[in-house]
């Protein structure tokens, strides 16, 4: 890294913008390359100087790539597994910000080999190996059995996402390279995984009161209230904690883990709907026997909106692949089809649902050698695929996952760039 040079911006599917690889080059120890890069090496873009660059690490990449062919993706040991101690809420948890570095490294590595490839091409080769490995990258940090690990995987699932985007772009891939990375992402199961991580979650937060509680009341009996500022805790009921684990697993139970379990992230999300679900807000007063369960959900609220955007992510890319496939067999003249349902059922199994409105995804072609596909955003409307962002001179693609977005979630390609 150049530090004195800021780190550059991901491209960006939503705003129709792709990695600025010039600045990219810039911001990476740049001389290093030219100066071990072969004579016969091609240096005249950046995308090219970046794989030279990156080439240096070609061992390491390659044996990520032999990974991506193993059935689970998960730390070792998996939490589940593992004995809970509540004492590791509290500690930091340093193997997810080597994974985030990595996916950084391999989502740049992919989109500068996707500029340069074709199909069947060795830099077609390492844009399939980096996406691969990026999407078991994104599934060991949600199989982790913490929220975190959820926000982890949101952010690798950009990643990939943005890569994938990039290559349909370009041309980048072949038939059979997008067919097996739809068979990748067709055994990922993300509402499963975050339902694990919310179960380990309340687990954890029980337990890290509990914890609490002894070291309150250790407190108490060590300092004998001696401090005129401390004699007003022993005003506190002895029972508040144990009145808010209740508070907290009633909630959980309720507002989170029972509509996942019936429904997956769209029952949660119609559960929220219906004013059932958890609604307080930061900065709210509680009563007692909620003060630290208030404190917890908004939380759970915004990873599990963070996850259901990653769902139609996930299911765009899948149809994504099929479209693809569609378009590069033969006969088809490299056009896509006029309708969905012609994927169906040699390229999609069945046709993807709309997360949020009980109707099948929204499909249009583009006269411009390109499809647009869109899904309703939080607020269960269809907008025609147009994108309604907070700020219309400087359109922030985050804000795709707050629970207020009043616009579509729309996936679009145009081939005549």
């Amino acid at each position: 890294e150049n530090r004195d040079v800021p780190r550059p911006k991901m491209g960006s599917l939503h705003l129709g913008k792709t990695a600025d690889l010039e600045a990219w080059w810039n911001y990476l120890p740049s001389q290093k390359a030219l100066e071990q890069a072969e004579a016969s090496t091609d240096l005249s873009s950046p995308a090219l100087r970046i794989l030279a660059l990156l080439d240096s690490q070609r061992s390491l990449f390659d044996e990520f790539a032999e990974a991506a062919d193993r059935p689970h993706a998960h730390l070792s040991p998996p939490l589940l597994h593992a004995e809970i101690d509540g004492s590791l809420l509290l500690l930091e948890m340093p193997h997810f910000s080597p994974i985030l570095d990595l996916s950084h490294t391999i989502y740049l590595r992919a989109v500068a080999a996707a500029r340069v490839a074709q199909g069947g091409s060795p830099e077609s080769k390492i844009t399939i190996d980096s996406l691969r490995t990026l999407c078991r990258l994104a599934e060991l940090s949600a199989s982790d059995g913490m929220m975190i690990g959820q926000l982890v995987s949101a952010g690798v699932w950009r990643m990939f996402t943005e890569a994938v985007w990039e290559c349909q772009r370009n041309d980048s891939l072949s038939a059979e390279q997008w067919a097996t990375l739809q068979n990748d992402l067709s055994r990922i199961e993300i509402e499963a995984m975050l339902f694990r991580a919310m179960q380990m979650e309340m687990i954890f937060t029980l337990e890290t009161l509990d914890q609490s509680k002894r070291e309150f009341e250790s407190f108490l009996d060590a300092s004998g209230m001696r401090e005129p500022e401390h004699r007003f805790l022993r005003l506190l009921p002895r029972g508040v904690f144990r009145q808010n684990q209740a508070t907290i697993v009633e909630r959980y139970l309720e507002g989170v883990l029972g509509p996942l379990k019936r429904g997956g992230v769209r029952g949660y999300l119609e559960h929220f709907v219906t004013g059932e679900a958890l609604n307080w807000e930061e900065g709210s007063w509680f009563p007692p026997d909620q003060l630290l369960a208030g404190k917890v959900f908004p939380t759970v609220d915004i990873v599990i909106r963070r996850i259901a955007f990653n769902v139609i992510l996930i299911d765009q890319v899948k149809t994504a692949c099929a479209l693809e496939r569609y378009r590069l067999a033969e006969g088809n003249g490299a056009n896509y089809p006029e309708r969905l349902d012609e994927l169906v059922p040699f390229y999609l199994d069945v046709l993807p649902r709309d997360l949020v409105a009980e109707a099948s995804v929204q499909y249009q072609v583009l006269e411009s050698e390109g499809y647009r596909l869109w899904s309703c955003g939080f607020d269960g409307r269809d907008d025609a695929g147009e994108m309604n962002f907070k700020k219309v001179k400087k359109p922030d693609p985050l804000d795709l996952r707050r629970s207020d977005y009043l616009g579509d979630w729309t996936w679009e390609v145009r081939r005549d760039h």
